[in-house]
């Protein structure tokens, strides 16, 4: 990510946006495969709250901007060594059926969302690509560098920013 605090491996097929969300610390993807992912960083002291208070407090944001939304039970993780909560969520935006994978990562810092979606029809296969890009997330030791002030809460960019995702993809 942008900011050092945390590193992903990157499928070859995926490459930088600058499209997805204005606040990410990475936005990547491959349009003609309809794979997303972002990641938003919250510093820790400027939220108060658990890792699993932060999951579900990110993912209601965008259960909020869905029609017909749901989510799945909570899903509690270890990548490499970081505690993580995981939903699935899906839903209806501007018409079109979105898929989303939301994982909450704690790093030492940081609570960090990594979202990803894409649309239910490629679900099965995009869901393990993004598995694939999880299961790769390591924390830098040390770390002093300082993500940008992010606030977690504001889904009508991300909701905007869906929309324009399913547009450039139909």
């Amino acid at each position: 990510t942008s900011d050092g605090l945390l590193t992903l491996n990157l499928p070859s097929h995926w490459s930088p946006r600058t499209d997805l969300h204005e606040k990410a610390t990475l936005q990547t993807g491959n349009p003609f495969r309809e794979e997303y992912l972002i990641v938003l960083p919250d510093l820790k002291t400027e939220f108060a709250g658990t890792l699993q208070e932060h999951a579900q407090l990110t993912s209601d944001g965008i259960l909020s901007n869905l029609q017909g939304g749901h989510r799945s039970a909570a899903r509690r993780l270890q990548l490499n060594g970081l505690n993580a909560v995981q939903y699935e969520l899906t839903g209806t935006v501007d018409r079109n059926k979105i898929a989303y994978l939301h994982t909450a990562i704690e790093t030492p810092s940081a609570y960090q969302q990594i979202i990803a979606w894409t649309l239910p029809k490629r679900k099965q296969k995009a869901f393990e690509v993004f598995a694939g890009v999880l299961n790769s997330a390591t924390a830098e030791a040390g770390n002093s560098g300082k993500p940008a002030a992010v606030k977690a809460y504001d889904w009508n960019s991300q909701n905007q920013v869906a929309q324009r995702v399913v547009k450039e993809v139909a």
